[in-house]
């Protein structure tokens, strides 16, 4: 990784805030900078230029990222950020903010330390302007019901650039769960995770059913235990839904 000094508002000190230093700063205020991709920067599998930073976040803590293209660059920014031990990205956005701009927010599923990582798309370089800011956390965790009634608009916390409320249900081994969303304002989609594994992959998802924008599916629990149903879209969308849920005898 290259060190460079990036000028971050409101930070003491550089320590921790770049992916080379050690020991990883809390996100406790917005911090904000400059940088440039290309030339010797490290690539991605993809070849893309990209520049990391690390900070550490508490279990649903919410944060906003941005990361925009300033007068005279020929950058097109993406954002994506990486949970404690790597994988794959948890969220990402290419024109979130208005092309070529990028912005997301996104909830840690656990406490540990993020990478936000700043990267261009394709083969474009430049300079680029980034900010990170803490959201006011929200309680996106309610008891499932059999109708659901819920709205997505800006007081719900976003995965990358799409709404999601989270539901929890308690099931027994090899019971099973019917779910269906409806919306007439955006394309549906319903995730199921073991709780405490949001952020990872979900163990069933669907998008659409029947033909139509809303989704259903048939979940069998593999153990006892607490489950998320997570109502969410496939693209950003604002509008009201209904998830309905039938638990099977």
């Amino acid at each position: 990784m290259k060190e460079v000094a990036y000028a971050f508002a409101g930070l003491a000190a550089l320590a921790g805030v770049h992916s080379g230093a050690a020991g990883q700063p809390a996100l406790t205020s917005a911090q904000g900078g400059n940088g440039v991709l290309g030339g010797s920067d490290p690539r991605d599998s993809s070849g893309s230029f990209y520049d990391d930073y690390r900070f550490r976040l508490d279990a649903g803590q919410r944060i906003r990222a941005a990361a925009s293209r300033p007068s005279g660059s020929q950058l097109d920014p993406v954002l994506e950020v990486y949970g404690p031990g790597g994988g794959q990205a948890l969220a990402a956005n290419d024109d979130g903010g208005g092309f070529p701009n990028a912005l997301l927010e996104f909830t840690a599923p656990r406490s540990g330390t993020y990478v936000v990582r700043v990267r261009s798309y394709g083969n474009s370089t430049g300079a680029y302007d980034f900010r990170i800011e803490p959201l006011t956390q929200l309680s996106a965790t309610v008891s499932l019901g059999a109708v659901n009634n819920g709205r997505f608009d800006n007081s719900v916390p976003r995965n990358g650039s799409v709404h999601y409320i989270d539901y929890e249900v308690q099931l027994r081994a090899g019971q099973d769960i019917v779910l269906r969303m409806s919306s007439d304002a955006f394309d549906t989609v319903i995730q199921v995770f073991a709780a405490g594994s949001e952020g990872g992959s979900p163990l069933a998802v669907n998008d659409d059913f029947g033909g139509t924008l809303n989704s259903a599916l048939l979940f069998r629990a593999p153990r006892d235990g607490t489950y998320i149903v997570r109502a969410t879209e496939l693209s950003h969308g604002d509008g009201a839904f209904v998830l309905r849920s039938t638990i099977l005898p």
